[in-house]
């Protein structure tokens, strides 16, 4: 008997133990979850927060939600973008990204507890769905939106399982749903008829679908040809495309997948019986869950796609200078990084004279951008920095009309239209920005400038802008190069249209084409030969050409001494010790015309 007594205690106080360890468990582990996905958002991931800043513009107006209330799925949108108007906050992405994280999390522990007993892997199978959807977070493609349609499915499937026995609960909640999501309501609808597969018996099993399909098909038909008037596909894929196979989407399809199967899988747990001696492997499932998170958040972490964003941030911000640190520091080895450096050296004057002190591997490519869909905001900066304002312009309306309202390119419209003294136009865009959270200080200066010229010309970027304009109108070319030819015909004075020259010369390797260039540098009142102009000059004479009228301008003593050590490390790496020689080039002459030339 007292053996017996001694086996009860005991097995009571490691049941003890083990309960105070479940309920750790439980606590620590949304806890960590919440841990990772808020620090890797604020450290590594937060470039997405700017780049999905950029892209939407939530305007505080009735038009502008009136845009949304006409469509299935508008008003997610509409949340959505009200909330993406706060990411220039990384905190503040960071923590609602993550609390949305913990919320999904309550749902489905909600849910499983309603559809069974918690069981040795119910904190694993609950878990999952959140780590899907915070590997999901992670694409620049995925929105905010989306994880608030996956939420509010969620939660309309919790009360719809909380009170089965009001049938009318059915139509309700999926025109509701359908109405605020889209195409989350046929998620909501695959998920309920798994439910009453698994865990519905008799009739009810195969009525409560029905019940559900028939819904889904007269609302379907309500909306396409009484309410909103949409097309099929709109209806169908809006806001998200699940259809859509392609790798991006492979996350949503995964994530659809496991909460239609949720309801066979905690069936399936419920019956899942652990013994004493793997008593452990539950707890091994959720720390593989979390290792496996953690690695697939590492693989997928891209420290160069991070590098461009920061620079493009810092471009957008006009911070010229931590463009060219930023470079310099961490090169970029994307083309749109390089074109961002080349544009913030041309706004500080310093093209020609600091080009290579950053990498260069696309040659010209990396001094304009295609006028594409992909590239309409990003190739109006060189236009706009250059001073062909008409095509700064026409590309910021050509981006507005194909993506909508968006912060860079309203910015660009009211710029170039208060520039050509089309104050009415500027108007209508700045009272746009108005309405919005985070742009309305912004317009205030540029509010102050309508109707009064003589703050335009006070103004020190838009009275250069100005200055820089062609003195006559003429057609824009698929080629920049002919284009900045025939800016500098129209506007002979214009230094950052001739800089920009003298950069294509130079990515081209066309030295003699330079020399014959520096005869006009005394009309546009340079004091000084630029550093890597200079440099290809030397390369000119160093090959005994016969030298053209330079204007009075000549190669420094200084260049002709750092040339001649070029010359002479250059011949060592010809010879002998070839490896060590390219990396001592690199480091001593890298940031050159002469290495440009020689070694690239």
């Amino acid at each position: 008997m007292k053996e017996n007594k001694f086996h009860l205690m005991l097995s009571d106080k490691l049941g003890k133990k083990e309960s105070r360890a479940d309920l750790f468990a439980s606590v620590a582990s949304p806890g960590l979850l919440f841990l990772i996905s808020f620090f890797y958002f604020l450290w590594l991931g937060n470039g997405i927060f700017f780049l999905q800043e950029k892209k939407s513009l939530f305007i505080f107006s009735v038009e502008y939600l009136q845009k949304f209330l006409v469509k299935p799925g508008g008003l997610l949108e509409y949340a959505g973008n009200f909330l993406t108007q706060g990411y220039f906050s990384n905190t503040y992405g960071s923590l609602v990204n993550s609390l949305f994280l913990l919320l999904f999390y309550a749902l489905f522990i909600r849910i499983n507890r309603l559809l069974s007993e918690d069981n040795s892997f119910s904190l694993v199978i609950v878990l999952m769905p959140s780590c899907q959807l915070l590997l999901m977070q992670i694409h620049e493609d995925h929105f905010i939106h989306y994880t608030i349609g996956y939420l509010l499915t969620a939660f309309c499937f919790l009360t719809l399982i909380s009170e089965t026995k009001r049938l009318y609960l059915i139509p309700v909640l999926f025109s509701l749903l359908f109405y605020l999501t889209g195409t989350f309501a046929f998620l909501f609808s695959l998920i309920f008829i798994s439910y009453c597969l698994a865990f519905k018996k008799g009739i009810q099993r195969y009525l409560l679908p029905v019940i559900l399909l028939i819904t889904a098909f007269v609302t379907y038909v309500v909306f396409e040809e009484v309410l909103f008037l949409q097309p099929p596909d709109r209806l169908l894929s809006y806001p998200l495309n699940i259809f859509d196979f392609t790798t991006q989407n492979r996350g949503e399809l995964i994530l659809w997948g496991y909460m239609i199967l949720f309801p066979l899988i905690v069936k399936i747990n419920a019956k899942i019986k652990t013994n004493e001696g793997f008593s452990l492997l539950p707890k091994l499932s959720l720390l593989i869950l979390f290792f496996l998170t953690l690695f697939i958040l590492g693989i997928r972490y891209d420290p160069e796609r991070k590098n461009d964003l920061q620079i493009e941030e810092y471009f957008i911000e006009q911070n010229w200078d931590a463009v060219i640190e930023q470079h310099e520091k961490i090169p970029s080895k994307n083309f749109i990084g390089q074109y961002y450096y080349n544009l913030s050296l041309t706004w500080k004057g310093q093209l020609c004279d600091r080009m290579f002190f950053g990498n260069q591997d696309y040659g010209i490519k990396s001094l304009t951008l295609p006028r594409n869909r992909d590239n309409l905001g990003r190739s109006s900066y060189f236009y706009y920095a250059t001073g062909m304002i008409n095509e700064a312009h026409h590309l910021a309306y050509e981006s507005m009309v194909i993506d909508g309202y968006c912060p860079e390119n309203l910015k660009m419209l009211i710029r170039t239209d208060i520039i050509n003294g089309n104050y009415k136009s500027a108007e209508r865009f700045i009272n746009i920005l108005k309405k919005t959270l985070h742009y309305r200080k912004w317009t205030e200066k540029f509010e102050k400038m309508l109707f009064k010229p003589e703050i335009v010309y006070s103004d020190p970027e838009l009275c250069d802008k100005i200055k820089l304009q062609p003195g006559k109108d003429f057609f824009i070319r698929p080629d920049d190069k002919e284009n900045i030819d025939f800016l500098l015909v129209a506007n002979p004075d214009n230094k950052k249209a001739f800089e920009y020259k003298m950069a294509f010369l130079l990515l081209e390797k066309d030295y003699k084409a330079v020399m014959y260039q520096v005869k006009k540098m005394k009309d546009m009142k340079y004091t000084r030969i630029p550093r890597h102009i200079e440099e290809s000059m030397m390369v000119f004479i160093d090959h005994k050409y016969e030298l053209p009228y330079l204007g009075d301008f000549k190669v420094s003593f200084e260049c002709e001494d750092r040339f001649s050590q070029f010359l002479k490390d250059l011949r060592i790496n010809n010879t002998e010790h070839k490896t060590e020689m390219e990396k001592y080039l690199k480091t001593k002459w890298g940031n050159t015309f002469w290495y440009y030339l020689e070694l690239r």
